[in-house]
């Protein structure tokens, strides 16, 4: 999915120098400066401290400050309710980096209305020359993937495109920009190095879908010089950081012998760590492993149960295998699927894509 929420680094530093914006009192600015400067030597304990304070004259830059203490941890526990009322407090005064980080809060909930509303704080936050080179990111990705707003894709790759020559280090920018250099979004020509450039920098500044797809990109030979050694590399390390579909590619190319020696017993315990994450396409391959054998102890039941449940998932290739279409499996006995499944589904959510 393009649209994965992003846990890290919704509200913006309050480091930064555009939120260097005076509160009108002096005594409050220099207040608010010392939380900043305790911040930047790393005394966090103080930088709350002083930040609590500071957030008592209920000024919308001392309040957004805290705020962004308060939804990370600093100095003290995380507060994400009394984050989200401050800021609240801090958007509806008018303060232009407050309805920013309102703005992107809003644009990665589920709930279609809080979506529309962030679109309406980000562009209104444009407004302010300061910070409108930071609502170019998540106004892109608004556009790109229509969440908040009609679906405009040129629009949305445009923005993008424009957001990383003026805030570089948002690894998701790189990484949808890539996808559209992939994939031709909103018009852009396909450009298979562009992508892996792309998508390079987006893996480099931490996205583990950046990370898999230069793996993907290293397989195949797009964009770059085809290295089965180098894209294994790629695809362990998007695991590492919870990327389910390195995880499959990684027990495919185990399973395989494809740029590693073959190892059919890493390969199920691979499609066995993305299958308990949710994966039909896992529990497909863990399912076909188990019924017959294949890198470990033959377990029919078993197998056939998470053929079944990735069918029901939405996994098209389950009922094929299942049918005997890719060779048959052993049989088994209806009672034990079925409690392979009822044990399977107390234990993990229901599969999906």
């Amino acid at each position: 999915m393009i649209r994965a929420v992003l846990a890290v680094g919704l509200l913006l530093s309050l480091t930064s120098p555009v939120w260097a914006q005076s509160t009108g009192s002096p005594a409050l600015d220099a207040q608010i400066e010392e939380s900043v400067a305790a911040l930047k030597r790393g005394d966090k304990t103080t930088a709350r401290r002083l930040g609590e304070e500071a957030a008592k004259s209920g000024a919308p830059m001392a309040l957004n400050n805290l705020v962004v203490m308060l939804d990370n941890g600093v100095g003290g526990p995380r507060d994400p309710a009394r984050a989200r009322a401050l800021l609240e407090q801090a958007a509806a005064a008018g303060l232009p980096v407050a309805e920013l980080n309102l703005g992107v809060r809003l644009h990665f909930s589920d709930d279609p209305t809080e979506q529309a509303r962030g679109y309406a704080l980000l562009r209104k936050a444009s407004a302010d020359e300061k910070v409108k080179p930071l609502t170019l990111w998540p106004l892109g990705r608004a556009q790109l993937l229509g969440i908040g707003t009609a679906r405009d894709m040129p629009a949305g790759v445009a923005t993008l495109e424009t957001s990383l020559k003026v805030d570089p280090g948002r690894a998701d920018a790189w990484y949808l920009v890539g996808r559209a250099y992939q994939n031709g979004w909103g018009g852009v020509a396909p450009d298979p190095a562009k992508a892996y450039s792309h998508l390079k920098e987006g893996a480099r500044l931490g996205d583990n879908r950046a990370e898999r797809y230069v793996g993907m990109a290293l397989l195949n030979g797009d964009g770059v010089e085809r290295d089965e050694v180098a894209a294994m590399a790629a695809f362990r390390s998007a695991a590492q950081q919870g990327n389910v579909d390195a995880m499959i590619d990684i027990a495919v190319m185990l399973a395989l012998g494809e740029g590693v020696p073959a190892d059919a017993v890493q390969a199920r315990a691979w499609y066995r760590r993305a299958a308990d994450k949710g994966s039909v396409h896992a529990l497909r391959g863990l399912g076909a492993m188990l019924a017959r054998g294949e890198g470990g102890a033959a377990e029919p039941a078993t197998g056939r149960a998470y053929l079944e449940l990735a069918e029901q998932g939405g996994d098209p290739n389950a009922r094929k295998i299942l049918d005997g279409a890719l060779g048959a499996l052993p049989a088994a006995n209806r009672g034990q699927i079925d409690a392979a499944k009822a044990a399977w589904r107390k234990e993990h959510a229901p599969p999906a894509h």
